[in-house]
């Protein structure tokens, strides 16, 4: 799907696609394939570090629950 560059319909994907691409492309997303601890420490490194807004609790949730189930590894 173009308008969703490729991102899997589910939960957490319109949160995925606007809250990742503000700052990188999604090929970045896509290409990384962590576990659920790594994807949370990602996010937690991307504000600290990187100046991204951070997430309320429910959003937050609903981010790493796509990034595991999507792009995780077992």
């Amino acid at each position: 799907d173009d308008e969703w560059q490729g991102l899997p319909e589910g939960p957490g994907r319109e949160e995925v696609f606007y809250v990742c691409q503000a700052c990188h492309s999604l090929a970045i997303v896509k290409q990384q394939g962590l576990d659920r601890a790594s994807w949370d420490e990602v996010l937690k490194w991307m504000v600290a570090e990187q100046e991204m807004e951070p997430m309320e609790a429910e959003p937050r949730k609903l981010v790493l629950d796509y990034l595991t189930k999507h792009y995780g590894r077992e």
